[in-house]
């Protein structure tokens, strides 16, 4: 990057939130460094993501940058002489929200719905949505640029996947019956398709992790085996010609066309009639090269890892227990909270927690470095909350209990505690910590005394207000 005397460089870094607009700009022509904020109040459409832009202006003078965002009306604090204390703003309040997910597909099979690409999904870097799969709606058998996890939250059917087996020339088909509660894991690159076989829907929220896809931070792009052709979207046979295709297959060009004519449906068809497999495969490995052959986990109540008496319980999945989660760099947590049960303020060091309520209302306390609330904000079923890793957090159930399921963008993710048995306050030396939170060491030790036989779930003590 070129820089011109007398024109000091200006680097923008926009981002887009649900409530404010804001523009950072960097100074790199001064030691100081320091961040402007700009707060613009009119639409930014153009700005569908967070952009980086790079223009010349005075740092007095904003006028070309207005121009360059077709802002109407633009306020700075201070003329813009002032710092930030929240360099990271673009997180707070709603910006940790979801919202509910917006349908992108639907056919006779079935539909799946998408939450709309925001800051937090690009910085977090994860693409999560939703498929539902009617009675006989099969998933087309697709590969997908990114490893991703599923969590079966209703109904149940049967799951099919291709890989590696014994060196790269030959493959090995794995197909299982899967059921509500059932974790499902699948590596960058490896084929797999679902298939309805009952009555009732078929549910099921995938996550992705897109950090080291083709485009970072952007939604994942399934590469469907067969299928229609739409915009944007459609089977990858479609990219070839019928002369290749025939010649790959060794059939006649005849046959070909006809295959491509009778694609419709593009991700999700209906079965014309109900399939039958005389078996489902168990585990198979063969050679220490081989990927790992089960995909499924089971997070069912009768497989918790932990269950506190009047608190509830949780059962957690990480590539110990399911070894394929090694490839996939993603991990799960199931919680089930008794009312107003919490859990015990935490934060992780090396996972983001993408979680989503699944019965039952709570609330959600998300707090920053200065001191300051990111969120607080009453939940119930089906929202979705993204936490940053390091930011510290807390859930607490309301009067109807509360059930979640949190996917860990880390194969073996690590937290650590404010309160409980493991709190961290009770492995500083009493005096430290009195000292540090300008109390009596009589009460720093009655604090500690307390929620000794507590972790990780605490039951209620008092009466909380939800």
């Amino acid at each position: 990057m070129e820089r011109h005397a007398g024109s000091p460089l200006e680097e923008v870094w926009v981002w887009e939130t649900d409530h404010v607009k804001e523009v950072w700009l960097w100074e790199t022509d001064r030691l100081s460094s320091s961040v402007r904020r700009i707060f613009a109040t009119q639409s930014l459409e153009i700005l569908n993501h967070w952009m980086y832009v790079s223009i010349k202006c005075s740092p007095c003078d904003f006028t070309g940058l207005s121009s360059f965002l077709r802002l109407e009306e633009c306020r700075l604090h201070d003329h813009g002489l002032q710092e930030s204390r929240r360099p990271f703003t673009y997180f707070r309040g709603k910006g940790l929200q979801l919202g509910r997910p917006e349908e992108i597909l639907r056919s006779d099979g079935g539909y799946v719905r998408r939450w709309k690409s925001s800051e937090i999904l690009r910085c977090t870097q994860v693409d999560m949505y939703e498929t539902t799969l009617e009675e006989n709606g099969l998933l087309i058998p697709r590969y997908i640029d990114a490893p991703g996890v599923a969590y079966i939250h209703e109904g149940s059917g049967i799951l099919g996947v291709v890989y590696p087996f014994g060196g790269e020339f030959r493959q090995k088909s794995y197909v299982r019956q899967v059921n509500t509660g059932d974790f499902i894991s699948i590596p960058d690159g490896v084929v797999f398709w679902l298939y309805n076989n009952r009555s009732e829907p078929f549910k099921f929220t995938c996550v992705a992790d897109t950090s080291n896809a083709p485009n970072p931070g952007e939604p994942s792009k399934p590469y469907h085996l067969a299928g229609g052709k739409e915009q944007l979207v459609g089977g990858l046979l479609h990219g070839f010609s019928d002369d290749m295709l025939s010649e790959a297959f060794g059939v006649d060009v005849s046959i070909t066309h006809d295959i491509f004519s009778r694609q419709k449906d593009v991700t999700i068809t209906r079965a014309g009639k109900k399939f039958n497999f005389p078996y489902l495969e168990g585990t198979h490995r063969d050679g220490e090269n081989d990927v790992a052959a089960e995909f499924t986990f089971s997070m069912h109540s009768g497989k918790a890892d932990l269950i506190v008496p009047d608190g509830g319980w949780l059962s957690f999945v990480t590539r110990n227990k399911l070894p394929v989660l090694s490839k996939v760099g993603l991990s799960a947590v199931r919680v089930k909270l008794e009312p107003r049960a919490m859990i015990a303020p935490l934060w992780s060091p090396n996972a983001h927690q993408i979680i989503r309520f699944l019965r039952g209302d709570g609330r959600v306390e998300v707090a920053s470095n200065d001191g300051e609330s990111l969120l607080q904000e009453d939940l119930k079923e089906n929202d979705v909350i993204i936490v940053p890793k390091f930011y510290p957090s807390t859930i607490i159930a309301g009067e109807r209990g509360l059930e979640f399921i949190k996917i860990l963008t880390s194969d073996s993710p690590t937290a650590s505690y404010f309160a409980g048995g493991n709190s961290v306050y009770k492995a500083i030396p009493a005096q430290v910590v009195a000292e540090a939170l300008q109390i009596p060491l009589e009460e720093e030790i009655y604090i500690r005394q307390q929620r000794r036989k507590d972790e990780v779930i605490l039951p209620a003590v008092r009466q909380h207000e939800i």
